[in-house]
């Protein structure tokens, strides 16, 4: 299904590239692209090595991503209801603490002078 080419430099070829401080592959890539015009097709053929393996884990992760969400839903259900309650309770708690502050205050100057 897939081919893995492959060829050897020559010593001449391995040379060069050394004194173009490159390596042998990418002289070579170079190379051809000066010479051709064509760049070899890296990511073409990447793409179609890597097409079947992306839709197989598609299939694959698809139910897990489904299981996961649901046990997401499950999890956060209760913390979402908890801060739902806390929020609506926000202003009252903000408003009793205005109307205790001054209970609070003659409470701890009346209880000052009692030291047990």
């Amino acid at each position: 299904m897939y081919a893995f080419p492959r060829f050897d430099l020559s010593p001449k070829a391995l040379e060069a590239a050394k004194k173009d401080g490159k390596a042998p592959d990418v002289f070579y890539a170079f190379q051809l692209l000066e010479e051709t015009g064509q760049f070899a097709p890296i990511k073409e053929i990447l793409a179609q090595a890597l097409a079947p393996i992306k839709e197989t884990l598609a299939l694959v992760l698809a139910p897990i991503k489904e299981i996961l969400a649901l046990a997401l839903a499950l999890a956060l259900a209760p913390i979402k209801e908890t801060l739902a309650l806390a929020l609506a309770l926000a202003p009252i708690k903000e408003t009793l603490a205005l109307a205790l502050a001054p209970i609070k205050e003659t409470l701890a100057l009346a209880l000052a002078p009692i030291k047990v």
